[in-house]
This record gives structure tokens, C-alpha cells and sequence, in this order.
């Protein structure tokens, strides 16, 4: 690929993408790891994984990517998309219903539920330097919500999402990944990218999800210049680890310039990039240069 190179994190594979894949950490059991979410400090590299929804970690990297630790926190059972800022390491911790703050000492809990009790299920996060955007991704019947903290966790807005492009189809639904851009709000559904204006309301939806005659799921999003979007084939969970994905790069319409085939990775987590700033992560520069 010409440009920038990526970190990507997939169902059983953490890597380094120039134009070929550099494996950094792979598991291949059927139903044990995935690699979800990926950030960084100015100095350290943070690659979250988790284990048959039950048991969660944190890899902690140097700035060469030479693994230096595993944090475990009790806390943490299923990490989704993870974000350092403000020397702070916040996990979406997606079954339990809870994001988790971490300062380096201790892990603080924020619990995301309905007022019936029920939990939700936050998966993405980001923050623009005045306040937090967390994505619940909720149930397939369920209307999905983008909630608004600002940097003491205390919600000052909630966007409710609907639309068709977020319903159930062939067993998949949902929502990942959270940007906000010009005071236009990014989210991916299965099925494509959904651009939200925050002051009006409007919206409009670009589909993404095919290649060829084939029909992909959408998730992973990275924002230089241009948009990285990721595609993964459409599995039932228990088999999400086999199979490929490509790297789709847009212009800001959402045209698609290239393509890349990443071959044997499963399912599609998370793609930052490396070189120069990402915006739809914390615009720290990578560490790894």
C-alpha cells in the first residue's frame, strides 16, 4: 500500500501493514483470542484482547513494539475499542455495560445501563479534547445512542441513532466506531458509513459492503487525509476466526481509491495509523516510527 502504514487488530491477529503483514502477536484457536482495541501514549503501545467473553488483557508495547507486559484488571472481561488520553486509558468494556478508567493505579468504573437495569453494550470510543463520545451498540431490536461526557464522566448529551442500515441482516447487526468531524458525527454499520450532522439531524449513508458480488461486514475506521474502513467476510461467531479482510482507503466522499487483501486474518477490529496523525484516534503520533 502506498501511504501510510497501519496497526491492525483482528480475530486472532495483531499487525503491522506497510503493504505486506508483519504479525506482531497471532493466536489461531477457533473460539480463544481477539484482538480488538489499539492506542498509544507517547511512548507505549496498548493492544487490548480478549477470551471467549469472559477474561480480558491489556498488551503493553515499547515504542519499537518489543511486548513488555500483560495487564490483567479484574474489571475487564470483554474489551472492545480502547483510547489513551489525557493520561488516561479508557476500555469499552462491552458485556458487562461499563467503560473502565484506568490512571495507572487503579481502574475506575463507569456502568452503562437502561433505567430498567438492563446493561448496554458500549464498544467505541473517542474523545475530541473537550469531551468523550462513547457508541452503544445495544441490541438488534434496540435504537443505538452515542453518549456525550465530558472529561469529569459526567453525560452531557445523548444522540439517539436509527435507520434501517442498523438492523439485523443475515445474522449481523449493530454499530462500531465513533469520530466526530466539522460537527458531522462517523459511525459504520454493517453495511456502510453513516454521517450524522450533530446540529440538524440529517444524515446520509454511503454502502461499503461489497467487493465484487460478495457481501462484507463493515468495522475499523482510521482518518488521515483520507478514511481507512475495514471489511470482514461474514461468519457466524464461532467460525469469525477464519477467513480474510481487506483495508478499503476513501477520499472524504467515501469513493474508494485502493484496496488491500489481508489474507487469514478473521474478523476486522481496529485499524490506527502510524504515520502522521489519525485523527479518528487520540492525534498523539505513534511511538513506532
Amino acid at each position: 500500500m502506498r501511504g501510510n502504514r497501519l496497526l491492525v487488530g483482528t480475530r486472532n491477529k495483531f499487525l503491522l501493514w506497510d503493504g505486506q503483514p508483519h504479525i506482531i502477536r497471532e493466536h489461531r484457536y477457533r473460539w480463544a483470542h481477539c484482538y480488538y482495541g489499539i492506542t498509544w501514549s507517547e511512548d507505549t503501545i496498548y493492544v487490548a484482547e480478549q477470551l471467549r467473553h469472559r477474561w480480558g488483557a491489556i498488551h503493553v508495547y515499547s515504542g519499537d513494539l518489543v511486548h513488555q507486559e500483560r495487564m490483567e484488571m479484574e474489571e475487564l472481561k470483554t474489551p472492545h475499542q480502547i483510547l489513551w488520553w489525557g493520561g488516561l486509558l479508557w476500555m469499552a468494556n462491552a458485556i458487562p455495560g461499563q467503560v473502565l478508567v484506568w490512571d495507572g493505579v487503579g481502574v475506575k468504573v463507569l456502568r452503562w445501563q437502561r433505567e430498567d437495569g438492563f446493561p448496554l453494550h458500549p464498544n467505541s470510543i473517542w474523545c475530541d479534547g473537550e469531551l468523550v463520545y462513547v457508541l452503544e451498540h445495544r441490541g438488534p431490536k434496540m435504537p443505538k445512542w452515542v453518549r456525550v461526557l465530558d472529561m469529569d464522566f459526567e453525560t452531557v448529551r445523548s444522540i439517539k441513532i436509527t435507520g434501517r442500515m442498523f438492523k439485523r441482516k443475515r445474522g449481523i447487526h449493530g454499530v462500531h466506531n465513533v469520530y466526530v468531524e466539522n460537527g458531522m458525527l462517523y459511525m459504520l454499520s454493517p453495511s456502510g458509513v453513516m454521517r450524522l450532522e450533530m446540529e440538524s439531524g440529517k444524515s446520509d449513508f454511503t454502502v461499503l459492503n461489497r467487493v465484487g458480488s460478495e457481501e462484507y461486514y463493515v468495522r475499523g475506521l482510521a482518518r488521515t487525509d483520507r478514511f481507512y474502513i475495514g471489511l470482514s467476510e461474514i461468519r457466524e461467531r464461532e467460525e469469525r476466526a477464519e477467513g480474510g479482510s481487506f483495508i478499503l482507503v476513501t477520499d472524504d466522499d467515501f469513493n474508494v481509491t485502493e484496496m488491500m487483501r489481508l489474507e487469514g486474518t478473521g474478523a476486522l477490529h481496529e485499524i490506527r495509523v502510524v504515520d502522521g496523525v489519525d485523527r479518528a484516534h487520540n492525534r498523539i503520533p505513534c511511538p513506532y516510527q
